[in-house]
């Protein structure tokens, strides 16, 4: 993966437990994969509200707690999972 130089501020009290986490020489890959992590979460957080809700009156899933059971109880059992999962281009 390519590096980009950027400059950041933190407070003196951060950057000092980060050194003592990481090292004033474990500085830069210590923060970017805790940056990386974080904007990991906070998409998924941002899809997961953009999409609650969507299949709701769908029938996808069932109508019921025991259709939805008995679909997802054939998924799991299936040897044709993926097939039915992704399509027949599986």
């Amino acid at each position: 993966m390519a590096l980009i130089r950027t400059n950041i501020t933190l407070p003196e009290e951060t950057l000092a437990l980060v050194d003592a986490v990481a090292g004033p020489r474990g500085r830069s890959a210590y923060i970017a994969e805790v940056v990386a992590r974080q904007v990991r979460r906070d998409n998924a957080r941002k899809v997961f509200r953009e999409t609650a809700g969507v299949l709701k009156g769908s029938p996808t899933w069932g109508q019921g707690t025991e259709q939805t059971d008995r679909i997802l109880r054939e998924l799991r059992d299936s040897s044709e999972r993926d097939r039915m999962l992704y399509g027949e281009d599986w």
